[in-house]
């Protein structure tokens, strides 16, 4: 299934076998972040939310349609469920525009579905 944002940022795509979630959006750099910021600042405001045992599996940079990206993902608890999750994050900057895009899945699924998060985005395009 595909929903477009309510402001028109970006969409978000969610299959239900296996169970995933990617979201590609992109939002203005008001608070004029770094790559390495924008993550962290992601990353904070999970752990405000609850979740338990948050840890980072991979963080480093790479690159999204020849422009500098950072890959950031990360293991933890949800709440209220006590699934295992994993979320992989690609993050870039363009004209102060933050891209980023999310892949979301169960933890069990990770491994198996991981190699579709970087087909995502490393075919990433700017129009």
């Amino acid at each position: 299934d595909k929903t477009e944002s309510q402001n028109n940022d970006g969409a978000t795509f969610t299959t239900w076998n296996p169970p995933m979630t990617i979201r590609v959006f992109g939002a203005h750099n008001a608070l004029d972040q770094s790559l390495q910021q924008a993550a962290d600042f992601d990353k904070e405001n999970l752990i405000k939310e609850g979740v338990e045992n948050f840890k980072v599996i991979v963080e480093g940079p790479i690159t999204m349609d020849n422009e500098t990206a950072l890959e950031s993902v990360w293991q933890y608890i949800a709440p209220p469920t006590g699934d295992a999750a994993t979320s992989a994050h690609a993050y870039t900057i363009k004209n102060n525009i933050i891209y980023e895009i999310e892949f979301l899945i169960d933890t069990n699924q990770w491994n198996s579905y991981s190699t579709m998060f970087d087909d995502v985005f490393t075919s990433f395009k700017f129009l």
